[in-house]
């Protein structure tokens, strides 16, 4: 599944459902490795209501933070546009618990920081992990 859109004058990124490797951060210091929160992520979209939500997650991120991603690449003089995944821990009213990196990046650390703020509808059990893919070109 992709979804994709150039609505903003800026880089283009797509958001696609993949795989990947590394930093994580949270609020509480929680903290959990890439692998094992990707791991996690597969086992809560195996059936419809997983699926769904994070396809509202995807949705909310696009919709939500695409400004904000501008921003951060904005912002630096020779951003890094490589690929990079995330991880979403969503607890049960929708707050963002903790946020894992497949890549650490000047950009990807940033919208991290911002998603962390983030509010998203209550999901069908929690915790839920979203699986987010960031293509940046």
């Amino acid at each position: 599944m992709h979804a994709s859109w150039m609505g903003w004058s800026g880089p283009f990124f797509v958001l696609v459902f993949g795989l990947g490797g590394a930093a994580c951060a949270g609020m509480g210091g929680a903290a959990e490795h890439y692998p094992r929160a990707r791991q996690l992520n597969l086992e809560d979209i195996a059936g419809e209501a997983g699926k769904a939500y994070e396809r509202t997650v995807c949705g909310c991120v696009r919709r939500d933070f695409a400004n904000t991603l501008n921003v951060c690449i904005s912002k630096l003089a020779d951003p890094d546009l490589s690929d990079f995944e995330m991880i979403l821990t969503i607890e049960p009213d929708g707050s963002v618990e903790s946020i894992c990196l497949s890549k650490e990046t000047e950009v990807s650390v940033c919208l991290r920081e911002a998603l962390l703020d983030a509010s998203f509808p209550a999901p069908p059990f929690a915790p839920f992990r979203g699986h987010v893919s960031m293509r940046l070109h």
